[in-house]
């Protein structure tokens, strides 16, 4: 795959934000062009799909479930499976009786 370039674009910022993204691009050590497009995209996505916000890393950016903790189980579970798998298990019965009643 070919990494292009998008179309140049033209946004006037409030002095505020600006300053305010200038010093995620200094803290990130990455282009503030950069910073700004991904923090667009991931505003976007959260106001199409409430509810959903990002968690991790500038390089390891994923999606979870605002309030929820859903990340964390799901990161606990790969790190300790045997801690949580009777749950998973638990689960999977209840909605196989729940579909049977």
């Amino acid at each position: 795959m070919i990494a292009t370039k998008g179309r140049p674009s033209a946004v006037r910022l409030r002095r505020e934000f600006e300053e305010r993204l200038e010093v995620e691009a200094q803290r990130t050590r990455r282009p503030r062009a950069s910073v700004s497009e991904e923090l667009g995209d991931e505003a976007v996505r959260m106001r199409r799909f409430p509810g959903i916000g990002f968690m991790g890393s500038e390089r390891d950016r994923r999606a979870c479930l605002l309030g929820t903790g859903l990340e964390v189980v799901l990161v606990y579970y790969r790190k300790y499976p045997e801690d949580v798998g009777w749950l998973v298990r638990e689960n999977d019965r209840s909605a196989e009786e729940g579909h049977r009643n």
